[in-house]
Parts: structure tokens; sequence; C-alpha cells
């Protein structure tokens, strides 16, 4: 992918898929909030999160990208394989990992640009090895 990326960080601690769709799209999270008619805040009592949060799913998430002419490959599971072939250089992706500031099984979502990890909790680009990945989602962009 030859677009550059810009890093976003989460507003609170279960919109780090919203912040992702933004960075992957080139929009805002607030355009992600609108389309999917909620920004995630609703209660839910089973929900995962210690706040009982509803956040965002993959669905919405997958939706979003359809729209904006992008998709999601195929998810590949850490108990599936190794990872020794999916981070190479250019290989765009959604990192599905542990969650550092959640109790499990909560988890994160993360973007891997093939050079660096955009995480919407930090401020600043980070290093694959700092995390521990679950699932492995490739970014295709139809885009031209």
């Amino acid at each position: 992918m030859n677009r550059e990326l810009y890093h976003i960080q989460q507003k609170n601690s279960w919109s780090c898929l919203a912040a992702c769709a933004a960075m992957l799209t080139g929009t805002k999270m607030a355009d992600f909030e609108e389309w999917c008619g909620h920004d995630g805040s609703e209660h839910d009592p089973t929900s995962s999160h210690p706040e009982k949060r509803r956040g965002f799913f993959f669905h919405e998430f997958a939706g979003y990208l359809a729209k904006h002419k992008m998709h999601c490959g195929l998810c590949w599971s850490s108990e599936v394989g190794k990872w020794d072939d999916c981070f190479h250089e250019g290989n765009l992706s959604l990192l599905s990992v542990a969650s550092r500031t959640l109790p499990p099984p909560n988890q994160h979502v993360v973007i891997w640009t093939g050079e660096v990890v955009l995480d919407p909790r930090e401020d600043k680009p980070t290093r694959l090895d700092e995390y521990d990945i679950k699932e492995w989602w490739p970014i295709i962009d139809w885009r031209g």
C-alpha cells in the first residue's frame, strides 16, 4: 500500500476498532461512528468489557472498509499456525492482540503497516515484537 496512514488515538477503552477503521480508510472516528449509528458506549450486560460497553463489532468494521473499497482477508489465528510469513514489509494488516490494559478475554486491535505498528492507544508507532498477537487480518485495498 502506498498511502500514508495517519495515526489516530482512540478516545476511550472501547474504541480501538473505530480508530483502526478511521486510520485505514483515511477518515475520522466520528465518520465511522456515524456510519455505525452509535459510538460504542451503550451499556451491554453481556460484554466482557469491564465497563460493560458495547464497543464495535467486526461486521461493522468490515462493512465500513467495504464502503471505502477495502476488504479484510481471511483471519489467521495463533491457534492455527505460525506467523512467520504474515508480517513481511508492505503487508498491511489488522492485528488482534492481547490487551495490556483490560483483563482477559479482552483483546485490542492495532494496524501493522508492513513496517511499524500503529496502536490507537499509543502516541507514536511501535514495534511488532511488543505485542502478543492473537489474530491477523490482511487488508486488501481496491482503491488503486
